[in-house]
Parts: C-alpha cells; structure tokens; sequence
C-alpha cells in the first residue's frame, strides 16, 4: 500500500471515529435533555436548533472525508 493510500485510509478512519463520536454525544446528552421536556417543548427546542444555521454546514466534513476514500 503506497503512502498517500495509507495517510487517506488514517485520515478516512479519523473523519468516520469523530463523526461516530458526534452522533454517541448527541444520542447521549441532548437526547436525554430532551427526554425531560414535554413533546411540545421537544419539538420545539429541535425546531429552534435548526434556525440560524446555514444550508448544508452540519455534514460539511462527511463529504470532503468520504471522497478520497472513493478514489483509493
């Protein structure tokens, strides 16, 4: 396996721990915040996160990590 295919396979292998690390801190922190409030107040505090972000930028990295790993 050349260099560029093993620091692509570090750096795909990196991208996918951080993204996996994201998604387990959301099921286990906000997910049980939310678990306290009632289902109005739920969807309501899910609605209001959505607002102010831009198109696109909450999986910016997914992208940009899963490209190379289509090339090698």
């Amino acid at each position: 396996m050349s260099v560029l295919a093993q620091a692509l396979t570090i750096l795909c292998a990196l991208g996918a721990a951080t993204a996996a690390g994201v998604f387990f801190t959301f099921s286990t922190f906000t997910m049980a915040g939310l678990k306290r409030l009632s289902a109005a107040q739920g969807m309501a505090a899910m609605q209001a996160s959505g607002v102010g972000g831009g198109q696109g930028t909450s999986c910016s990295a997914a992208p940009s990590c899963m490209a190379p790993a289509k090339v090698v």
